[in-house]
């Protein structure tokens, strides 16, 4: 009596009123098909797996429900802040937008060359020239086009910007002509 004890320590035999843990059917990620052939059909813990072996042991079923392989869900991803969503709006036009960042204008509009708004000499008037005028700087004439801006047109400008500049939603492209 008072010595060490060689005997392995003595294990409680499970009874009906013990519950057994639910098992989860599992489907084994392992690159190799030897490891995937031989893995577990549900998730468990034996005792060779490892935390340091995690990058590779927790896609076996043999591991997966080991606490280092408990991952808890990621947070859903935030929309992204306004400011870059109108930047990326923006950078689809190769000329000017309008103040209301809905349009494209091409470059040199009216007598300011650079206005890209609803004004007498951009779009109103008769003389040669004038519809090629309104067709490029006219904001309300370029949105009767429903021609979108995007990357594949290279952003060439006349053209409509994609999206509501004041949804915090990523551009996304309108709805077909009728």
């Amino acid at each position: 009596a008072g010595g060490l004890s060689l005997a392995p320590p003595q294990r409680e035999q499970a009874t009906a009123s013990t519950q057994a843990a639910p098992q989860i059917r599992c489907s084994s990620q392992a690159k190799s098909a030897a490891v995937r052939t031989a893995d577990a059909q549900v998730e468990s813990c034996i005792s060779r797996c490892n935390a340091s072996l995690a990058h590779w042991q927790c896609l076996t079923c043999k591991c997966r429900a080991c606490a280092f392989c408990m991952h808890p869900p990621s947070p859903p991803s935030q929309p992204p802040p306004k400011a870059v969503v109108q930047r990326e709006r923006l950078s689809l036009c190769s000329g000017f937008p309008d103040a209301a960042g809905l349009v494209c204008c091409t470059a040199g509009c009216g007598q300011s060359r650079k206005q890209c708004a609803e004004t007498k000499d951009v779009c109103e008037g008769s003389r040669r020239g004038d519809l090629t005028t309104k067709a490029n700087c006219c904001p309300s004439v370029i949105k009767a086009a429903h021609v979108v801006c995007t990357r594949k047109r290279g952003g060439v400008a006349p053209c409509v910007l994609p999206g509501d500049p004041q949804s915090p939603d990523p551009p996304s492209a309108p709805p077909p002509p009728p």
